[in-house]
């Protein structure tokens, strides 16, 4: 059961850990500032862990004296902690990709942009053509997975999405088909 000095080593170690950008490390730092806030007990540590991620204190973690102040804890770390396990397990896949599009010697070009889930940033440019082989070249990798892996399930589910693709596809063939 934890005690006040628990929480409060526990406190100090979090304030230290998130006062820096969340990096691939900080989740395995979190699991030792929580084994370090327990004095080594593995029991303690997965109980605390499991009531961070799950944003919840269950009954008898703490005493009751310091319930209140590890409520608080667990409501201010939470999401940080989330985040570092994310990042953790996730850091370097896509978060997020966006494009801007502008004009330069009448040419269209589009400045795009990847986020990935660890905070890294990826800027580009692009045209038409260099766009189109991109598309083409992931639509051929999504098309080699089952040939490559055997793993056909990897793609089962997303017949939605490829049903929007081929849409948007066949809207510009025929707006291309059109203006000929």
């Amino acid at each position: 059961m934890l005690q006040k000095k628990n929480v409060e080593r526990l406190r100090f170690h979090l304030q230290r850990l998130f006062a820096l950008k969340v990096g691939r490390t900080t989740f395995r730092e979190l699991q030792n500032a929580i084994l370090a806030s327990v004095e080594g007990s593995r029991e303690e540590a997965s109980k605390v862990f499991e009531a961070i991620m799950r944003g919840e204190v269950p009954d008898g973690l703490a005493d009751k004296e310091s319930t209140p102040q590890l409520r608080t804890l667990i409501d201010t770390y939470c999401v940080p902690c989330r985040l570092a396990q994310d990042i953790y397990e996730r850091g370097e896949f896509v978060q997020v990709i966006t494009s801007d599009t502008l004009r330069q010697n009448d040419r269209t070009l589009f400045v795009n942009r990847v986020r990935r889930i660890d905070g890294d940033e990826i800027q580009f440019l692009s045209d038409v053509e260099s766009t189109l082989h991109l598309i083409q070249h992931f639509a051929g990798r999504l098309a080699d997975i089952e040939a490559e892996t055997g793993d056909k399930k990897s793609l089962e589910g997303f017949s939605k999405e490829f049903g929007a693709i081929k849409r948007i596809f066949d809207q510009l063939q025929t707006k291309v088909g059109a203006a000929k």
